[in-house]
C-alpha cells in the first residue's frame, strides 16, 4: 500500500491543505490490536520518508470496527509520526456503533487520550443489526467529532441500503439520505460550505453553521461521475443562489479499497 502512494505521489504533492491521506481502507481484518500497530509503525515512517506531509487517517482493526486497537495502540502509532498529524478513523456499524453507550464510549476513550478521531463510516443499519445512527449524529455534533456517512450511491452485494441517493445527480434521497443529509445534526444543518469551493479564507464561516448564507451553492445536478477501477473522475460545479456558475471543477480523486 505505501509502495502505491508513492507512485501516485505526484497527484497528491501541492494539495496537503484540502487532502487526507487515509492509508488503506479497513487493514487489518483481524480484530487484532498487536499486528495493526505493528503495520502502521511500518507505514507512517516511510510515507513521511517519501515526502507526504499531509494529514494520515488510520482506520482501526477488525474491518475499521474494533476502536480497541485505537485504544491499546493509537499513541504508540501516533508517536510513529514525526510529523504528529496523524488521525484515527473507527468505522460504526453493528459492532462498533450497535448502541448508543458504545458509540459515546467510543469516542470519549479514545479522544481522551489526547487522539483525533473521525466516524469513518456509518450507516443507519448494517447486515448484523442495528446501528445507533442517530447518536452518531447527536454526540459527534456535541463532541464536535467529524463523521462521514458511507456512501452517496454504488453499494451492492446486498448492502444497497447505505446508498445516500437514489440516482448519481441526487434528484432524490433514499432512507439513510434522508436522515444522514437532512436529519437531526444531519450534513445539511451541521456542515459549512469549505473554501476549497468558494475561495474564501477558511476563518470566513466559523461563526456561521447556516451554509445557504454563504452566497454559494454546490450545484447536484451539474455533477457527473464515472467509476474505473480505483478511482474516480468527476466534474461539478459551484453557483451562487442566482444560478450562475462561480467556478467549475475536473479532476480525478484517488480511492484504495
Amino acid at each position: 500500500v505505501v509502495n502505491y502512494w508513492i507512485k501516485v505521489k505526484n497527484a497528491l504533492i501541492g494539495h496537503e491543505d484540502t487532502v487526507i491521506l487515509n492509508v488503506a481502507n479497513e487493514w487489518a481484518g483481524a480484530w487484532d490490536s498487536a499486528n495493526w500497530k505493528t503495520g502502521y509503525l511500518s507505514a507512517i515512517p516511510k510515507l513521511r520518508e517519501a515526502g507526504f506531509t499531509h494529514t494520515i487517517m488510520v482506520d482501526c482493526a477488525g474491518w475499521g470496527q474494533y476502536p480497541q486497537s485505537i485504544k491499546d495502540y493509537g499513541k504508540d502509532v501516533f508517536a510513529a509520526d514525526p510529523l504528529s498529524n496523524t488521525m484515527f478513523s473507527v468505522h460504526m456499524y453493528e459492532y462498533a456503533g450497535g448502541n448508543s453507550a458504545d458509540v459515546k464510549s467510543h469516542i470519549d476513550d479514545i479522544t481522551g487520550k489526547g487522539l483525533c478521531m473521525i466516524v469513518g463510516e456509518f450507516g443507519i443499519k448494517h447486515t448484523d443489526g442495528a446501528v445507533a445512527y442517530q447518536t452518531i449524529l447527536d454526540y459527534c455534533t456535541q463532541t464536535n467529532t467529524g463523521y462521514l456517512g458511507w456512501s452517496w450511491k454504488g453499494n451492492s452485494g446486498g448492502v444497497e441500503y447505505l446508498d445516500m441517493v437514489n440516482d448519481w445527480e441526487g434528484t432524490s434521497l433514499t432512507e439513510q439520505g434522508k436522515a444522514i443529509i437532512e436529519g437531526q445534526n444531519g450534513i445539511r444543518a451541521t456542515s459549512k460550505i469549505c473554501s476549497v469551493f468558494t475561495g474564501s479564507s477558511n476563518n470566513n464561516n466559523d461563526n456561521n453553521n447556516n451554509n445557504n448564507d454563504t452566497g454559494y451553492t454546490l450545484n447536484a445536478s451539474a455533477i457527473t461521475m464515472g467509476y474505473q477501477r480505483q478511482k474516480t473522475y468527476s466534474t461539478y460545479d459551484v453557483v451562487d443562489d442566482n444560478g450562475n456558475v462561480i467556478k467549475h471543477y475536473e479532476g480525478t480523486c484517488i480511492w484504495l479499497c
